[in-house]
């Protein structure tokens, strides 16, 4: 929500903000972003059980950075250093997890780790209709 790409002056943004949170359409977004910007997008998923379990018993930040780190897929258009982040992931004892360098280049914004990672365990919790925990 805070991508500066956004323009949160636009009529209606808050709604086809809520709107993009349920249903997850980023052609919503073209509505109410800046022209010429481009928005930095995250590919995420649910994580397994054994890594919520994990992530939840951690705390704030933390909880924040390993959500993050178990449950980024991709990211398209985040940039370090003028070049574009490339997702790199490693083993962990709960699954594959983005490595800290990725992690590193992604903390430009320190509060993209809370959006993200908020956003991964509403993704993970249980939902009847993913047919799984």
């Amino acid at each position: 929500k805070d991508d500066p790409g956004l323009d949160k002056d636009t009529p209606g943004f808050v709604a086809t903000w809520e709107q993009f949170r349920r249903d997850g359409d980023l052609e919503k977004l073209k509505a109410v972003t800046k022209t010429g910007c481009t928005l930095t997008v995250f590919d995420l998923k649910r994580l397994s059980r054994k890594a919520y379990l994990f992530v939840f018993d951690l705390d704030g930040g933390t909880q924040a950075n390993a959500a993050m780190a178990f449950g980024v897929v991709n990211v398209h258009g985040a940039e370090c250093d003028g070049a574009p982040v490339e997702i790199k992931t490693t083993p962990s004892d709960f699954g594959p997890r983005l490595d800290d360098e990725t992690l590193d280049k992604l903390m430009a914004d320190p509060g993209v780790f809370v959006d993200v990672g908020k956003r991964v365990m509403e993704l993970s919790r249980l939902d009847p209709t993913h047919g799984k925990a």
